[in-house]
């Protein structure tokens, strides 16, 4: 007899360095390979991280990060479903999940989501980049997509509460983040004469490092050091040559590099402005670093009084923070004897067992999703963002379909100019136009929404082109 092996398929944002990477590489290394078959899919990967980890199951990768193609995504999606029929899917990103809920319902496949950051102030932060008027259907997006979960998890009751408060739902169950199987204890530091801090994630704006910036300039006599790589490089060099600052920025090589630079800390700082249970905490407890951290998602659980907490985006806290350990080194100093509980439960033993029993459960698809509601709400929300091109936008498909989608985005308050009727010459007529303007931005509701792409580029066009789901 056969045994059936039950097919997971992960969806992520992307399998990169972090927390999300390292669980990956764990459960795609060691998961029991007689019961499991995994796949993942992400928007974009790191491609030489992915080789690194040694990473044996497929990961198949949509490359686009444009909410604007949604239906493009939810059909990608949908042929993924339909190719490799998993039995479950595992969901780690909240931004991109109304486009996975939809393929998702129509095959009958049951959701996790496992909310690895803050979700309301992730959302908050991302909504900053959204028109306006389209805040508040993205948020309408999120909590369809919370509805039709078969369960939801997260790291701790922190980010339990927030998610509570900010959409209602109660999480199912908390799972800790995943440390790494780094050795290094605290006899085995080797420091060096003169406080030193460390600092280390991805640069973004998010991650606060900015704030570090400033806050050095009232810690004139620290020897600060920042460990990353990531958009922000160039404004953060930047600021610490505008603030005079001694900060010192170094790239990320290795987590091997990054651990030696540990080594010669004695402080290890998070500025984060939001973060639910970040993997870089659990390494500097791992070094057997002291923590200032400000107070965002698990921290206070997990460093309770070990650590002076500061307000999140606020330099002036931070940098008091950081005095208050100095000047009160003997009380935190003892912390780092208080990490060995909180390594042992994020131990890679630990967190399989864990996922292993998760994995295991016999999950039902959530049959209260409404898929057409989620697809309306991706409808108003591309619509809300194309009342942002005040000059208007022209729109091609063919006969009836074209006109209903004409009509509901001028109910949406969209600038319609012009519709160009593929039965009717329309598409002559559009090149026609698009010659003259290249930069104008059309929305496409037709089959051929390929043909007409390569067409216009061939003829010049390099305005925006979007493909409207069907009306």
């Amino acid at each position: 007899m056969t045994h059936h092996r039950k097919k997971i398929c992960f969806f992520l944002n992307s399998i990169s360095r972090g927390g999300a990477g390292r669980l990956i590489s764990l459960l795609d290394g060691h998961l029991d390979k007689n019961h499991f078959e995994l796949s993942f899919l992400t928007l974009v990967s790191d491609t030489s991280f992915i080789k690194s980890t040694g990473i044996q199951s497929p990961v198949y990768t949509l490359f686009s990060d444009d909410f604007t193609k949604a239906h493009d995504r939810a059909k990608k999606i949908d042929r993924f479903f339909q190719k490799n029929t998993p039995d479950l899917v595992v969901c780690f990103t909240a931004y991109h999940s109304p486009y996975l809920s939809i393929p998702a319902a129509s095959n009958n496949i049951p959701v996790l989501f496992y909310c690895s950051t803050d979700l309301p102030r992730h959302i908050q932060r991302l909504t900053q980049f959204l028109p306006a008027e389209a805040t508040e259907v993205f948020l309408s997006s999120i909590n369809e997509f919370l509805s039709s979960c078969s369960a939801v998890f997260t790291f701790g009751k922190n980010t339990s509460q927030s998610l509570k408060n900010a959409y209602g739902f109660e999480a199912d169950q908390t799972i800790e983040n995943l440390r790494s199987d780094f050795k290094l204890t605290n006899s085995e530091r080797n420091g060096v004469p003169g406080p030193k801090i460390i600092s280390s994630g991805r640069l973004v704006y998010e991650k606060g490092f900015h704030d570090l910036i400033h806050a050095s300039v009232d810690l004139p006599l620290l020897d600060i050091t920042i460990i990353g790589n990531g958009p922000e490089k160039e404004s953060l060099e930047k600021l610490i040559k505008e603030t005079k600052s001694s900060v010192k920025l170094l790239p990320f090589i290795s987590d091997e590099d990054t651990f030696k630079q540990f080594q010669t800390a004695d402080l290890f700082v998070l500025p984060s402005h939001y973060e639910a249970f970040p993997g870089i905490i659990l390494d500097a407890m791992q070094a057997g670093l002291p923590i200032v951290a400000t107070d965002v998602g698990e921290l206070s659980n997990i460093l309770k009084k070990g650590a002076p907490l500061a307000i999140p985006a606020n330099p002036t806290s931070l940098s008091q923070s950081i005095k208050t350990f100095f000047e009160q080194k003997d009380l935190f100093i003892r912390a780092p004897n208080e990490y060995s509980k909180i390594l042992e439960r994020c131990s890679p033993q630990s967190i399989l067992e864990k996922w292993s029993d998760i994995l295991s459960t016999n999950w039902k698809h959530n049959n209260s999703t409404d898929s057409h509601s989620i697809k309306e709400t991706l409808r108003e929300l591309m619509a809300q963002y194309l009342c942002s091109y005040k000059d208007g936008i022209d729109i091609y498909g063919t006969g009836q379909l074209a006109g209903h989608v004409s009509e509901f985005l001028c109910e949406s308050g969209v600038l319609v100019k012009e519709t160009f009727d593929r039965n009717a010459s329309g598409g002559a007529k559009l090149i026609d136009q698009r010659k003259k303007d290249t930069l104008d931005p059309l929305i496409v509701c037709s089959i051929h929404f390929r043909s007409i792409i390569g067409t216009l580029k061939d003829e010049g066009h390099t305005g925006p082109i979007y493909r409207f789901p069907e009306c």
